[in-house]
């Protein structure tokens, strides 16, 4: 429906899973200590996607959660020690 109104809310529909084919949603979130310092710096990162399609035998999901660290430190100005778990 045009109501001439800009709309930022996806979710504002109010579309039922069977009125789907596939659903795709992607949360990043990333959290950062010390980021702009010249010496080090440590970020913490959440990524989540979930994915679901309707196929000729079903539906499909697939979740995928993934946590990253990473460390950073500047030795001089020419060499950087990255760490990444």
């Amino acid at each position: 429906m045009a109501r001439g109104l800009f709309e930022f809310n996806p979710f504002g529909y109010g579309l039922a899973d069977t009125n789907l084919i596939t659903r795709n949603t992607t949360l990043a979130n990333t959290l950062s200590f010390n980021r702009q310092s010249t010496q080090w710096g440590v970020d913490v990162s959440n990524l989540r996607n979930n994915n679901k399609a309707f196929l000729t035998y079903g539906y499909e999901t697939r979740q995928n959660n993934e946590w990253l660290l990473k460390y950073r430190h500047f030795l001089s100005a020419s060499l950087t020690l990255n760490i990444n778990a």
